[in-house]
């Protein structure tokens, strides 16, 4: 039995493919690559009805353990009006009831009550903010504590800027106790900003090692890598590259996934924004180089795991060569989306149109959202060469 749950994301492009492929990672990590592109191409040559049925019999082999999966969204879990996304609805529905949870979703948001039948045997719980009363008894112990003397109205007026959110409420109580109550409540227009603002300026406060910049560098680009495969990309000592994941992992900006790494959400964001994790080019074409002839040495008899493969077919389709045929099997309509949108930032016009109409082409294998983001590259691309 696992010592903890198995956790798997479900990004916004993703489909029954990358889906299935992310169960297979998380409940069986290693087997050999021969196993693994047959397990890989049997699923892609089934239906719809069939690769539903192949991702709720992974759910089902935990279940004998009496195990459960936990299922976290990044942007792929519901559409635009609440519902469940179809590939995840459909393998849901044909996992066995249960008289325990065996399925477990963390979601962005709460699925509408109108589709909360959709599908049977979930459980619903809200995880709110702090309710008013609770900030509100919060708020009144800071700032006493401060010696901050306030009016009733003046505590409700603190208690609304704070969201709910406690780290809110410190922060406005450190700022009355600097400025003082009536010159923040005079003007909380920057309280505002700050707080929409809020991973941006806690990130760029942060000084990073040249390590710490390599990991970040490197996860911007491949979503999730395990220490080994991160530590011969960075190209530090042991110690120091383990020293910089442990630091990254206090600040909340990278988060552990099983033995593999990525970063946590909340940052994803500001990290793509921040320069100082776009490496010179010359630094980028050796870390592309490494991670791709990490599978050189991979043949058919060795254990590999799936991220590694993943990372593999990513960093050799953004070197521009071209899959072996050992690996053509592991090629996603999403990873041709993913790199047309680099293309599109890096003004490669050109190469961005033909990287969307090859992930159009296989529109079979694409998700709703996949085929909207390529026809977006597309026609962007198509317009910016005029």
């Amino acid at each position: 039995m696992l010592s903890v749950f198995p956790e798997i994301t479900v990004e916004r492009l993703d489909g029954y493919d990358e889906i299935y492929r992310k169960l297979s990672d998380r409940l069986n990590p290693l087997a050999t690559l021969s196993a693994w592109r047959a397990r890989i191409t049997g699923f892609a040559n089934a239906d719809e009805s069939g690769k539903a049925d192949l991702g709720a019999q992974l759910i089902s082999n935990l279940l004998l353990s009496r195990e459960a999966v936990i299922i976290t969204d990044h942007g792929g879990l519901l559409d635009g009006d609440g519902a469940f996304q179809a590939p995840l609805k459909n393998i849901l529905q044909r996992v066995p009831p249960q008289n325990r949870p065996s399925v477990i979703l963390i979601g962005q948001r709460m699925v509408p009550y109108r589709h909360r039948k959709e599908v049977e045997g979930i459980l619903y719980c809200s995880l709110p903010s702090l309710a008013p009363a609770e900030i509100r008894q919060l708020v009144a112990f800071l700032l006493k504590d401060a010696g901050i003397e306030y009016t009733t109205e003046e505590l409700n007026r603190v208690v609304q800027l704070c969201d709910g959110h406690p780290f809110n409420a410190n922060f406005l109580a450190e700022a009355i106790k600097e400025y003082t109550l009536a010159v923040v409540l005079g003007d909380p227009s920057e309280i505002t900003q700050w707080k929409r603002r809020r991973a941006n300026q806690f990130q760029q406060d942060l000084q990073f090692s040249d390590e710490e910049a390599a990991i970040l560098a490197t996860l911007k680009d491949f979503s999730v890598l395990d220490f080994e495969l991160l530590s011969q990309v960075v190209g530090g000592k042991i110690e120091e590259v383990s020293k910089a994941i442990s630091r990254l992992m206090d600040y909340h900006i990278v988060e552990p996934i099983g033995d593999t790494f990525l970063i946590a959400p909340p940052m994803r964001d500001a990290v793509e924004r921040d320069l100082r994790f776009s490496p010179a080019p010359d630094r980028h074409r050796r870390m592309l180089s490494m991670i791709s002839n990490s599978l050189i040495a991979v043949n058919d008899d060795a254990s590999v795991s799936l991220s590694l493969v993943e990372a593999g077919v990513l960093a050799t389709l953004q070197e521009g060569k071209k899959l072996s045929p050992l690996f053509s099997s592991f090629l996603l309509p999403s990873h041709l989306v993913w790199l047309a949108r680099r293309r599109y930032n890096e003004e490669n016009n050109q190469e961005a149109i033909r990287l969307a109409r090859e992930a159009l082409e296989r529109r079979q294998r694409l998700s709703p959202a996949g085929r909207v983001e390529a026809c977006r590259f597309l026609c962007l691309a198509a317009a910016r060469r005029g």
